[in-house]
């Protein structure tokens, strides 16, 4: 969902083609991670949400998370879990808000949500950056929505 830029149109089709009461479940990235503001290099990844305020009374702001944006990235092998080549993705990041208003305009109601961290099991030892990174902050959401 996160690649498409109007939720509310294509949430609507799914509820159309829907039974009566029929589910729909669906992945998402968690707007706490892509609204971060994100620096990459060879040696390093950062993705930093939040401010510094100084006592002169200037302050920094890093990442932009109640503003929906269209993003233009490269996705690539951040912790060499996998081999693949880097890869130009476009998707959308939107605040919480926007995601739950345009759910619920669209005719649907929320009846779970998950934030999943990580398997200990099956990623701690293959992956450990990936484990500590994303067993403290939610990079994707679950919904499941019902059709009204």
């Amino acid at each position: 969902m996160h690649c498409i830029s109007n939720w509310i149109k294509t949430l609507e089709r799914i509820r159309n083609a829907l039974k009566n009461n029929g589910t729909f479940l669906f992945s998402t990235h968690h707007p706490v991670s892509w609204g971060a503001e994100t620096n990459r290099s060879k040696e390093k990844y950062s993705s930093l949400l939040g401010y510094e305020k100084y006592k002169d009374g200037k302050c920094e702001v890093f990442g932009s998370y109640l503003n929906t944006k269209k993003i233009n990235d490269i996705m690539f092998n951040e912790f060499n879990a996998i081999d693949f080549p880097d890869i130009k993705v476009t998707y959308y990041h939107r605040p919480l808000s926007n995601i739950i208003g345009d759910i619920l305009k669209s005719g649907f109601m929320i009846t779970d949500f998950i934030e999943p961290k990580p398997l200990k099991s099956v990623i701690k030892n293959s992956c450990p950056g990936f484990y500590k990174g994303y067993s403290k902050i939610p990079i994707f959401m679950i919904f499941e929505l019902k059709k009204l």
